[in-house]
């Protein structure tokens, strides 16, 4: 993993945590945001939605984007590296990651053999 990353655990619901990776500049601004999302939640309650914490979890477009990014950088892969394992331009991986272009079922499935992950994240 890169040292410029820190892994972030995250409940959702009932589900098992899931693990992102933030900037190590914004861990302080992440955690305050949980502590109060935490202080907010319902009695009783003792997870927060990732979603709250990282908004463009919450937008369908977006999503396969941050799980794309997530995966790359877990990999410890540049979008330079990642886009030659795949057959693809470095700028189609950056549109991928923004959401400004749909990945698509047969490039997920380059990506999940890439990155060594279920392809359907990706849709």
């Amino acid at each position: 993993m890169r040292p410029h990353f820190t892994e972030v655990k995250v409940l959702i619901g009932k589900q098992k945590p899931r693990i992102f990776l933030v900037p190590n500049e914004n861990v302080e601004s992440v955690s305050a945001r949980v502590r109060e999302l935490m202080d907010r939640a319902q009695e009783g309650s003792d997870f927060v939605p990732a979603e709250k914490i990282f908004p463009n979890l919450a937008d369908p477009e977006k999503r396969p984007g941050v799980a794309l990014r997530a995966a790359r950088l877990r990999a410890d892969l540049t979008q330079v590296d990642l886009a030659a394992k795949i057959g693809c331009e470095q700028a189609d991986i950056s549109k991928m990651e923004s959401g400004r272009i749909l990945i698509g079922k047969a490039r997920a499935k380059k990506l999940g053999i890439a990155l060594g992950i279920n392809y359907r994240v990706f849709l």
